[in-house]
């Protein structure tokens, strides 16, 4: 269980790190750790807010590096959001044609991101070296 909690501090340990890799563990911890603590937490307001600004950043990085941990670029993450800001304009300009074509876009959109949660949570990590270093192993104390 330590080394669960030592998975989690480790993404504020690499809050600006892009460039190495996480362990599926602390991917995991990161995103099941986060939302129970908001939800603590989500009565107060300004508290709740100030922690969201304080996950964004390695919420973003844990994420790049675990993409960098199965061998992918950090830029697939931006995939899902392409999706939606094409989409966009098709719900505004109205008409049925026009709308089904920006729910089609939007719902690739949703697709894209499922893929990379799976890929993300159930993919097994490059064992040794990659092109994007080397893994890292927590060590059990």
């Amino acid at each position: 269980m330590s080394s669960f909690f030592n998975s989690y501090f480790n993404c504020f340990r690499n809050y600006f790190n892009f460039k190495d890799r996480s362990s599926r563990q602390e991917y995991i911890a990161f995103i099941i750790i986060n939302p129970i603590l908001l939800l603590i937490i989500e009565r107060f307001t300004l508290i709740a807010s100030i922690f969201y600004l304080i996950i964004f950043i390695p919420e973003i990085t844990v994420s790049i590096r675990r993409l960098h941990d199965v061998n992918y670029s950090g830029w697939f993450l931006i995939t899902p959001y392409l999706f939606f800001i094409i989409a966009l304009p098709f719900t505004y300009i109205g008409g049925n044609l026009f709308g089904t074509i920006g729910l089609v876009i939007g719902m690739l959109g949703i697709l894209s991101y499922l893929a990379l949660a799976i890929l993300m949570i159930f993919y097994k990590g490059d064992i040794g070296q990659n092109r994007f270093g080397n893994n890292k192993v927590i060590k059990k104390q």
